[in-house]
């Protein structure tokens, strides 16, 4: 049997996005984004996107790459998503918030689920 059931997910697993410096002093930092647009790949929903000259050239870049490998605590990405992680949100200012990072407030979205014991 089908049914509708209701999942939480972070913000930042809709959009997100964090500067990070140039390797060159002279030039202004760079935007990585993680979202619906930017990233001009068909093949999914949500991707990582920068606006270095690399990323442009090539679809990915150091600073991606770089921001990829660090925890949240370090200021990396979070998106995390009820439906696959597990948990909770948490309540923090009077909203829903993310139990990860603290985001808020989460965003829910409706999923068709299959229960074949019902």
């Amino acid at each position: 049997m089908q049914s509708n059931e209701s999942f939480a997910h972070c913000p930042t697993a809709e959009y997100w996005e964090k500067e990070v410096p140039s390797s060159n002093p002279d030039k202004p930092p760079y935007t990585v984004r993680y979202s619906r647009h930017h990233h001009n790949n068909p093949d999914v929903s949500h991707a990582y996107s920068c606006t270095c000259p690399s990323f442009h050239k090539w679809r990915t870049c150091r600073h991606i790459r770089e921001l990829e490998e660090l925890t949240v605590e370090q200021g990396g990405h979070c998106g995390w998503l009820q439906f696959i992680e597990g948990g909770e949100p948490v309540e923090k200012d009077a909203q829903k918030c993310c139990p990860e990072c603290g985001a808020g407030p989460v965003e829910f979205m409706n999923w068709l689920t299959h229960n074949p014991s019902k």
